[in-house]
């Protein structure tokens, strides 16, 4: 069941920093005939306001319910991802007569992003059995009970408690529940309204999230909830008895066992109001409707519908359905799905993100609507879902995504590779590139038909250098200029190194200092560093906002590694100095017998390889609403030995010496223990 249907290893020393409170949502609703005049009037704006603004900004449309506990619900986030990790040392190029073509920006020109793809396909081994779509996170269930979660992670949500082994799971707004075989449940991620800390000694025989509560249905077929409360979504009408439930936003529906249906919490547009003498096989909850499908196939809906988008179409008959924000699928006798509603954000805006429009000939066993996607499992056990991507800090499932950026094909052999924001990329040894993770703007598919000496990953992007010393990009950056001996690729930018000594970058950044002379370059998310023959690091362009940039005066480096806000650098005697950020790593003089024989760094921490070939990582990690930081090794680098490694945003892949590749997660493979808010 999903949050919509419903509403739908390692040693480290972690440090208790901040609390992150959540912004508040203003929802508001929009007619489809204000929506039409508004995206009209607002392309003729955003055509203007691009022709002459230039100050980077993009507008944010924030959605509010009242007494909706802080929540960001974000359907497209902007990321800032890290580097590709260590400085390219400099190679002299093979030369050619080609014309240099001249320089131009691509689409972060400016600070305007380019549109998302708003399909994406997920492919496990071993296969999914189950699924549920959670507000910006996933989870299934394997054949042996395993839950499988990923996406967001920014409560904890996407990391079940390994050695689970459940029945059932269901997603929630920033949290998920599962059953255990003996029906105890068990949850995990955010847990501010309690929607996590089930009742003691409860068992249940179904369980469904709700954005923020929970519900489960006991052997007596009586109702338990709890969880967040404000509008009575959390209090079961006493003596009921139900033969299933959904949990939604600020309502709960259950259905009888005569297939009547109850609701209580919120009903303010009359989605807690089902129609009189009405029955249902299977009810769905979006975020102020309802949704129910009689025996014969044709559904119900009731609630909110100002635009008249939930109206079902006439005649069409399901099997299931699935209710997201403001979207609702349904899923046919013979596997094919229809879905409708709005194809915008669900509370509003007139950004398309596509979750009514689903992927034409697929066939599905099962689907799981969230707040502006939609999920559906086929029979193969592999997920395609559609609509907003969600939160784009997807981490790896235990079984392994495809697509995430931790999951290098198998077979493949490279000589060396590059980690980007979420997508990493390698060289085989003919120079053809190999790139999988994360893909929504391209930078996970590069030019068939080209060889490069050389390759480097950026956030939404990757650039490959050919041996003629030219440049291609490919993703959400692009660059035709000069001819190098080096590449980097940052958050949103690029930046090339000369034969002579001299840098060009491009894309979202500052212009590197005039006159001085380098070796080496290593890009970061909105700032570069580079070496100069002295040894010392010269540093240019913005740190998140702040003037961390600045390297520490006097010292030498044989190597500097960029990203996020922070750079590390290498002295010669094999020890690590970073600056920018914050230092509690340092502070707490964990690195002070540490020696590398080279570093690389991600957005959010900085891996170090070792002279016996094992890797040491450490940096910042957010997770539960809490800020701290992790120090040790990851148990998929555990006794593996490395001939390279290469950072990412938020996971890092070490090449061995046979060519192949492993990864691993930083966040996924984190252990954080209980913290507190600082005083």
């Amino acid at each position: 069941m999903t949050a919509l249907e419903t509403f739908g290893s390692t040693e480290r020393v972690f440090v208790d920093l901040a609390h992150f409170g959540d912004d508040r949502v203003i929802h508001h609703r929009q007619t489809a005939i204000c929506r039409a005049v508004l995206i009209g009037l607002l392309t003729v704006l955003v055509v203007m306001s691009l022709a002459a603004c230039n100050d980077g900004s993009q507008p944010e449309v924030f959605p509010t319910a009242t007494q909706a506990p802080e929540t960001m619900i974000s359907a497209v986030p902007v990321t800032t991802p890290g580097s590709a990790g260590t400085a390219v040392p400099v190679t002299t190029p093979v030369p050619t007569d080609t014309p240099e073509p001249t320089a131009s920006y691509d689409s972060f020109h400016n600070g305007h992003y380019p549109p998302l793809l708003d399909l994406w396909t997920i492919e496990y081994e071993p296969k999914l059995i189950a699924i549920s779509k959670g507000g910006a996170h996933f989870c299934g269930l394997r054949e042996d009970g395993a839950p499988v979660c990923w996406g967001s992670q920014e409560e904890g949500q996407s990391l079940p408690r390994q050695g689970e082994k459940l029945v059932a799971i269901s997603s929630g707004g920033y949290h998920t529940c599962g059953l255990r075989e003996d029906g105890s449940p068990v949850c995990w991620g955010r847990n501010y309204e309690g929607q996590s800390t089930p009742p003691e000694g409860e068992k249940f025989v179904s369980i469904s999230s709700g954005y923020y509560h929970t519900c489960g249905l006991r052997e007596d077929d009586s109702a338990a909830c709890w969880g967040f409360n404000n509008a009575g979504q959390s209090s079961p009408p006493e003596g009921e008895k139900l033969a299933s439930i959904s949990s939604g936003v600020y309502h709960t529906c259950g259905l009888r066992e005569d297939g009547s249906a109850i609701c209580w919490g919120r009903d303010d547009d009359g989605q807690s109001t089902p129609p009189e003498g009405e029955k249902f096989a299977s009810i769905g909850i979006g975020g102020n409707y309802t949704c129910g499908l009689p025996e014969d196939g044709l559904p119900v809906c009731w609630g909110w519908d100002d635009a008249g988008d939930l109206i079902p179409p006439e005649g069409e008959k399901f099997a299931s359905i699935s209710s997201g924000g403001a979207h609702i699928c349904g899923l046919r006798e013979d596997g094919s799905i229809l879905c409708w509603g709005t194809n915008y954000h669900a509370f509003g805006g007139d950004q398309y993100l596509g979750q009514s429009t689903p992927p034409i000939g697929e066939r599905f066993v099962s689907i799981s609507s969230s707040l502006d996607s939609t999920c559906g499992l086929r029979e193969d056990g592999s997920v395609i879902c559609w609509g907003s991507v969600g939160d784009p800090e997807w981490s790896r499932p235990d079984a392994g995504g495809r697509l995430y950026a931790g999951h290098p094909p198998p077979g493949e052999k490279f000589t060396p590779i590059s980690s980007g924001g979420l997508h990493t990329c390698g060289l085989r040894k003919d120079g053809s590139a190999v790139c999988w993770g994360v893909n929504p703007y391209g930078q996970a598919v590069p030019p068939l038909g080209e060889k490069f000496m050389s390759i480097s990953s950026g956030g939404l992007h990757t650039c490959g250098l050919r041996e003629n010393g030219s440049v291609v990009c490919w993703g959400a950056l692009y660059y035709a200029g000069e001819k190098f001996a080096a590449i980097s690729s940052g958050g949103r930018h690029a930046c090339g190194l000369t034969e002579e000594g001299s840098i060009v970058c491009w894309g979202y950044i500052s212009n590197p200092p005039e006159g001085e002379t380098f070796v080496s370059v290593s890009s970061g998310s909105n700032h570069a560093c580079a070496l100069r023959e002295d040894d010392l690091a010269v540093c240019w362009g913005e740190s998140l906002g702040n003037d961390w940039t600045s390297p520490p005066t006097g010292e030498t480096f044989t190597s500097i590694a960029s990203g996020g806000d922070r750079t590390c650098g290498l002295r010669r005697d094999a020890t690590v100095l970073c600056w920018g950020g914050r230092k509690v790593i340092e502070d707490l003089k964990l690195l002070e017998n540490e020696k590398f024989l080279s570093i690389s760094r991600g957005f959010l921490h900085t891996c170090g390889l070792r002279k016996d070939a094992s890797v040491l990582c450490w940096g910042e990690i957010r997770l539960g609403g809490h800020w701290g930081y992790f120090y040790g090794q990851s148990s998929s680098s555990k006794g593996e030995a490395f001939a390279s490694i290469s950072s990412g945003r938020w996971h890092t892949c070490g090449l061995r010496h046979d060519g192949t590749v492993v990864c691993w997660s930083v966040k996924g493979h984190a252990i954080i223990s209980d913290t507190s808010d600082p005083a």
